[in-house]
């Protein structure tokens, strides 16, 4: 643990306070969670932010009950669900489609789900899970850090979910279209299938106030250090943001955890903290994505 922790690493206490009590049929069950911890209802950043589910297979799951959403929305800040929260979670649990593929209690390190509000980890896309040494605006230029997806199959395996934010100003200034994120993501699903690994949900704010694209060239309290898109995601997932970690690269990532209620992780990779956007302090400060994982599954139960 670096000297930029605010906490000790291991710390049981730390443990509980970052994730809150999980039921584990080795080690004990802990009491359900008070609901009134989960900040439900009606997010204040209005209609949401785009978001997109993924088939461990890397296809785009089909929207389902948003009027002619594909998959991706066709706008920021329009939500494109796949299917209500508990679906998307058994579906994910039982991708593959065969009695094969179904996860056992071993699988998921001896962890089974609350029925309460449960934590999850949310990754910031550039710098963690991928090399940000370029711009990122078609599917090739997409490539995972070294142990990014191992990492992930580990948080699979344990039974967290898996949550992509991501600020995609370049939306705004001309240099993706919403098309072009879209098949970025499917490059990123197969890329991490290939190890097993998967994400529970992608959500991305294409806004950016400085932008040359009229439709998008406006603040939003989606973009980070906003938090419109982690409250979009607790939301759609049934998460409990005080029981969640978010992992980032930028002040801005940090900020938007500490913002949620979550504790936050930083990373040695990507902008490693230098991009003097805000002023936030980590929780931990950590070298990669493997390093942090190692670190919110250093309890037997998370």
């Amino acid at each position: 643990m670096s000297a930029g922790s605010r906490s000790a690493e291991g710390s049981s206490k730390n443990r509980e306070a970052a994730f809150g009590p999980r039921r584990c049929p080795e080690h004990g069950s802990a009491p359900p969670l008070n609901p009134s911890r989960s900040r439900g209802g009606q997010s204040p950043h209005g209609e949401g932010v785009a978001a997109v589910f993924l088939d461990r297979d890397g296809t785009t799951g089909e929207a389902k009950g948003t009027s002619g959403a594909r998959g991706f929305a066709p706008s920021c800040c329009a939500c494109a669900r796949r299917a209500a929260a508990n679906d998307l979670v058994v579906k994910h649990d039982l991708a593959g489609g065969g009695p094969s593929e179904r996860r056992t209690a071993s699988d998921l390190e001896h962890c089974s789900p609350s029925t309460a509000p449960r934590g999850a980890v949310f990754l910031d896309r550039d710098g963690v899970l991928n090399d940000q040494t370029a711009f990122v605006n078609k599917p090739e230029d997409f490539n995972l850090l070294p142990g990014a997806a191992a990492a992930v199959a580990r948080l699979n395996r344990a039974g967290i979910p898996v949550v992509v934010v991501t600020n995609q100003g370049g939306i705004a200034l001309g240099y993706l279209t919403e098309d072009d994120l879209a098949a970025i993501h499917e490059r990123m699903a197969k890329l991490l299938a290939l190890e097993g690994a998967h994400v529970d949900g992608v959500y991305y704010c294409a806004h950016f106030a400085g932008g040359t694209v009229a439709k998008y060239a406006k603040e939003c309290a989606d973009r980070k250090p906003g938090i419109g898109m982690l409250e979009k995601a607790r939301d759609d997932l049934g998460l409990d943001l005080r029981q969640s970690v978010l992992v980032g690269d930028a002040t801005t990532d940090i900020l938007a955890g500490i913002r949620a209620g979550c504790r936050t992780i930083l990373v040695r990779t990507g902008y490693a903290g230098t991009d003097g956007k805000a002023v936030a302090e980590p929780d931990h400060i950590v070298d990669d994505l493997a390093a942090a994982v190692e670190l919110i599954l250093a309890e037997p139960c998370v």
